[in-house]
């Protein structure tokens, strides 16, 4: 009998000698999860995903390090792309601790990295076989709109040495209801943010990027949607005139509360959610105590058709939302205070109500008017301080129509017990009065967090173009 020993090969016999094989130690070197970070759940393809190995093998050592060109990344098993950064490693039993860093995702799913075979050798020059590590993390579909994020100005920039016609960061503290979050504005007089939407060129423009209010993701991995606004006004409208008198007087000014629902909130989520016709609401007068519409009683009515101009065939692109209602009880304040208290825990008085609620269109609220003046555009007293006195700048403001008076989404309430008042964006100022008033409706829309912009630099010669697919 003759021993031979080796990993591979061949032996030629020429005679009766028996031989038997002895193998050396071949196992490879293994690597094995140990964490991530975040842990599971779901990341933005614009995050960051941490991945912790441990590298090991019997012989007790790994003689070379992993580099970032050893690293293949997939998707749902189909194979991608990411930035990627790996450290220098830390020694533990047996091998190496490693830490890899992925960012800028390629696609969508379920996150795995593999280290290239044969990338880590042990003390015999044994090479590792490629095996996935399944993350347990998946990449969100695509944010539509990471083109205007990467076109937007850092956090540094002010109007004055900032891009004008990109958008502007703003950072926001934790309120009652919605957690410590950044988001990206357009602000001043004309910014390049005109789209074409509901086969309406150029007919909306975009506020800005916001995080999802009913994201449960940390601040940079949160979903973020674009947020709309119509450019004109789909008529001038009662916000609610609701015949039920105010706090036992015979005065009758409507009710504040969105979620009753208001009449505005029934026309804009059935009427011209739908693109039917029916009835909007409208002011009452000419009653016994003369013109004032708040005196008189009854809920009249004037017939409106949205078949041509509604929203139905651009359902497949609105996003149901969540909308906060806090209730304000000054407007001498500036943005970043209507924020706060947009985002607060305090709703209208009226009963029933909520301090927000879900549906597929709304208005905008009073911040957004505050903050189009903010990074230096307007006066630091407007908008720091009190967004009723904008006069000098306020026209100038892109969100502004200068020849209407519009509802914003926020009730208001001028005196205790009466919440029947709403805020609205005149041409030099932000004020309140009853819900029952008349005034312009321009209809405000989040888009779905995958809906594309193909096209145009948002110029209102070139607005850009939305794509579902």
């Amino acid at each position: 009998e003759q021993e031979t020993t080796g990993k591979t090969g061949s032996i030629e016999v020429s005679d009766n000698t028996t031989y038997y094989a002895k193998a050396n130690d071949i196992t490879p070197p293994v690597c094995t999860l140990e964490s991530t970070e975040p842990t599971g759940g779901e990341v933005e393809p614009s995050g960051t995903v941490k991945v912790v190995i441990n590298c090991t093998d019997n012989s007790g050592s790994i003689s070379n390090d992993l580099t970032k060109n050893n690293i293949e990344v997939t998707y749902d098993g189909e194979e991608g792309t990411a930035d990627t950064t790996v450290d220098s490693g830390t020694t533990i039993d047996n091998g190496k601790k490693y830490t890899i860093t992925l960012t800028n995702f390629s696609s969508t799913g379920l996150l795995s990295t593999t280290i290239k075979a044969e990338t880590l050798k042990d003390a015999s020059n044994n090479g590792n076989i490629a095996l996935p590590i399944t993350t347990g993390i998946k990449i969100k579909n695509a944010f539509g709109g990471q083109d205007l994020l990467k076109k937007a100005n850092s956090s540094d920039k002010t109007y004055s040495n900032g891009n004008k016609n990109e958008m502007f960061e703003f950072h926001h503290e934790a309120t009652d209801q919605k957690g410590e979050n950044t988001d990206y504005r357009y602000i001043g007089d004309n910014p390049y943010n005109y789209v074409t939407f509901n086969g309406e060129q150029a007919g909306w423009r975009i506020i800005g990027v916001f995080e999802d209010p009913s994201s449960k993701e940390s601040e940079g991995n949160a979903t973020k949607k674009i947020k709309l606004i119509r450019t004109t006004s789909i008529g001038s409208y009662s916000w609610d005139n609701v015949d039920e008198p105010n706090s036992g007087t015979n005065w009758y000014f409507g009710s504040n509360s969105w979620t009753r629902p208001s009449a505005i909130n029934v026309v804009l989520n059935e009427t011209y959610w739908n693109s039917t016709s029916g009835f909007c609401p409208l002011c009452r007068q000419s009653c016994s105590c003369g013109n004032d519409c708040a005196c008189c009683k009854g809920a009249p009515t004037t017939s409106c058709n949205f078949t041509a101009n509604g929203l139905k065939n651009s359902q497949n692109y609105i996003e149901n939302m969540k909308w906060y209602l806090g209730e304000m009880n000054t407007y001498q304040i500036g943005a970043e205070a209507f924020y706060n208290i947009e985002r607060s825990n305090t709703p209208s008085g009226w009963i029933g109500s909520l301090v927000s609620g879900n549906s597929n269109v709304g208005l905008m609220y009073p911040s957004d008017y505050g903050f189009a003046f903010g990074k230096g555009f307007g006066q630091t007293t407007c908008y720091e301080k009190n967004l009723n006195n904008c006069s000098s700048e306020a026209t100038q403001n892109w969100l502004v129509d200068p020849s209407n008076i519009t509802w914003t989404i926020t009730p208001w309430t001028s005196s205790p017990g009466r919440h029947t008042d709403v805020a609205f964006v005149e041409p030099n100022c932000l004020r309140g009065n009853d819900a029952l008033r008349q005034h312009a409706v321009r209809p405000v829309v989040y888009l779905k967090s995958d809906i594309k912009i193909r096209n145009g630099d948002g110029s209102r010669n070139n607005p850009y173009q939305l794509s579902a697919d």
